[in-house]
């Protein structure tokens, strides 16, 4: 597992570098106004930061506290052309906790790279491409382990011809494809010590209906067929003994199907009122036989309980309400130029890596304005409520509150002041519970 980091890191910093020498060659610019080549801009930046955390290992109880340093180097390209578009960003961050006892959360692996192409995009004909590369670690509860992270390695591709048959009317036809790979803390299993958990792709066609009957207000209508399969379809379910959850030695993930077909309207209806209002029907349902199959390569047999659908719950569908419901409602308005409000609501379903699915629901208030010319002031509070159905069934209640502010001290240096407080519960698996609150000093330049 250290080597593939290693080198994505290497190839994803790279990468970067290189795109940075070659938009300096380019051209010439002063700090704070970007670099400009022709119709194509770069934005470099990087961002020093200082974070505190009241509970770096996210567990119950017997919290501890932890002050990291971090480096976040960023670079965009954008072209806006006549007729083609084109949007790249990456960045990278590494983390070094001052504390030599919490050298287990150490990461210089995270990255994030998006990829975005339209081509033809005033034709009648063109196409789309969408590529979205990301390395994202989550602490975990193991601090025994020589690394206490779980770390998921996805990548989101997506390519669709683009029709304008005339009129306001855009059709797109096309497909996904999607990887997912889940790293665990090495010493999680008493019998299985490989860091590497399970890996999942994810594919399937799309179409996509927009009829734009504003300037600025649309419907649109969208159908997702999608096929996942993971690599393992039972994983090791031993741990340290030390949890009161029972779900046997072995946990079942078995591949399924889902279809997803939605529809709304999105568009500014004033000139400070903006509107996503949609709203559909997800249908997943798993196949039995994929965990039956699989049962032999790990020394099971087909009737042992382990892989007893009924019994286990690893045979569970999401076919009915409320679970199947889609449901998006934001609203944003702003009331000047300076500050906006956005109220919203999200219900929805999706594959899980531990279980057959999550539904949930998220309801948020977002705020982001500005104070004078200089200072900027956001805040955010959300509450999700999860349902986990499957092996493990349970029900999470995740609550997130957080605010900055950020001072531009010129055109290219800006100082961020930022804190928030994280609560999940989870009565039916209090192992998962976790209080975590915590602020960051961010220094950033941007050339």
């Amino acid at each position: 597992m250290l080597r593939l980091k290693r080198d994505i890191c290497l190839r994803v910093g790279s990468w970067l570098c290189l795109l940075g020498l070659y938009s300096s060659a380019l051209a010439q610019a002063a700090p704070g106004d970007h670099v400009r080549a022709g119709a194509a801009e770069f934005t470099p930046s990087v961002s020093f930061l200082t974070e505190w955390r009241s509970n770096v290992y996210l567990v119950e109880t017997g919290e501890q506290s932890g002050l990291n340093l971090q480096v976040v180097p960023k670079i965009g390209l954008k072209l806006d052309g006549n007729n083609v578009d084109l949007a790249l960003d990456g960045q990278y961050r590494a983390r070094y906790y001052t504390n030599s006892s919490l050298k287990n959360l150490n990461d210089f692996s995270e990255a994030d790279v998006k990829f975005d192409l339209d081509v033809g995009k005033t034709s009648v004909v063109g196409f789309k491409v969408d590529d979205g590369f990301s390395i994202k670690t989550q602490a975990t509860e193991a601090s025994y382990a020589a690394r206490a992270l779980t770390t998921v390695i996805q990548n989101d591709a997506s390519g669709a011809m683009t029709i304008r048959p005339g009129g306001a009317l855009t059709f797109d036809v096309g497909g996904r494809f999607s990887y997912q790979n889940i790293f665990t803390p090495d010493e999680a299993s008493l019998a299985n010590t490989n860091a590497n958990l399970n890996s999942k792709t994810h594919y399937g066609p799309t179409v996509r209906m927009k009829w734009t009957f504003f300037p600025k207000t649309a419907f649109v209508a969208n159908y997702a067929y999608s096929s996942f399969d993971w690599s393992q379809n039972l994983v090791v379910a031993k741990g340290d003994n030390t949890g009161t959850d029972v779900i046997g030695d072995w946990l079942a993930i078995p591949d399924g199907v889902s279809h997803r077909a939605w529809g709304g309207l999105l568009g500014r209806f004033t000139e400070r009122m903006v509107l996503n209002l949609s709203g559909g029907y997800a249908r997943m349902t798993y196949d039995e036989a994929s965990v039956v199959n699989y049962a032999g390569q790990v020394s099971l047999g087909a009737g042992d309980a382990e892989v007893n659908a009924e019994t286990v719950g690893f045979g569970a569908d999401a076919t009915s309400m409320p679970d199947s419901l889609l449901v998006v409602a934001e609203l944003e308005w702003s009331p000047s130029i300076a500050s906006m409000f956005t109220a919203g609501y999200r219900k929805d379903i999706s594959d899980s890596w531990f279980t057959n699915y999550v539904a949930y629901h998220y309801a948020f208030l977002r705020y982001k304005g500005l104070l004078g010319s200089r200072l900027g002031v956001e805040g955010e509070f959300g509450f999700r409520a999860e349902k986990y159905v499957g092996e493990v069934s349970r029900s999470d209640q995740l609550i997130r509150a957080e605010g900055g502010l950020a001072f531009k001290a010129s055109r290219f240096i800006q100082v961020g002041l930022n804190g928030f407080w994280i609560r999940r519960l989870s009565p039916s698996s209090p192992l998962a519970e976790y209080d975590d609150m915590g602020g960051t000093l961010e220094l950033s330049f941007n050339y």
